[in-house]
């Protein structure tokens, strides 16, 4: 595919880009014994790497999710109400940040 790239003095350049690849969706699932929906909310650099929050038989908690381990549970604070959400990753898949509930209700960051 072939783009052109003009500039308001009049300059054009012509650039080679490849094809966008054709998109596709699959399903992460759910947490062990969830019935409801998974949200992803931040996705790794190269995309292997995906968190959020599922339901669960106890509660909806925060996961991270890749193609070979699938969607595992990165649990709540001690005493908090079974509530927590990864939002972010970091490029490489390796540091996941997000809120949990404590015991008082307040939503505290965790890494």
């Amino acid at each position: 595919m072939l783009r052109i790239f003009c500039y308001p003095s009049a300059i054009c350049l012509l650039v080679a880009a490849p094809a966008l690849a054709t998109p596709s969706f699959n399903r992460l699932g759910s947490l062990s014994g969830g019935t409801g929906p998974s949200l992803a909310f931040g996705v790794s650099g190269d995309g292997s790497v995906i968190v959020g929050a599922s339901e669960a038989p106890d509660g909806i908690f925060a996961f991270r999710w890749t193609e070979a381990g699938g969607m595992v549970s990165l649990g709540d604070f001690s005493g908090g109400s079974a509530l927590s959400r990864a939002s972010g990753v970091s490029g490489d898949g390796l540091t996941v940040a997000g809120t949990g509930t404590v015991s008082f209700g307040y939503d505290q960051a965790f890494l």
